[in-house]
């Protein structure tokens, strides 16, 4: 199966695409998960225990790593560069393994 990413040692993810080489750890894999399934920065901050504003910020900084002007400019490369894949109608998986272990 053809990837436009690949998995360091370190569980970091390195994206490679137009925009030039990104790298995404797996707090900010999670989040672009999280996006792609349609939760809102609120939705996503309770889930993970955290503020509204510093999910915002994070996922701002991911949007400017890819370049996009949007949310849904983002999901959109998420899709292009395989990162989350659809699954059925109205779901979407997630291409990359975390290695990450939930809070609480």
């Amino acid at each position: 199966m053809y990837r436009d990413y690949h998995i360091e040692e370190n569980g970091s993810i390195v994206v490679l695409g137009d925009f030039g080489t990104v790298n995404l750890t797996q707090w900010q894999v999670e989040l672009l998960y999280q996006v792609c399934t349609g939760k809102s920065f609120k939705e996503i901050a309770k889930e993970y225990d955290r503020s509204h504003g510093a999910i915002a910020a994070c996922i701002t900084r991911i949007r400017a790593k890819f370049h996009c002007k949007s949310r849904i400019e983002l999901i959109a490369k998420c899709f292009q560069y395989h990162l989350v894949k659809p699954v059925g109608r109205e779901k979407v998986t997630l291409a990359v393994k975390s290695t990450r272990k939930p809070i609480g």
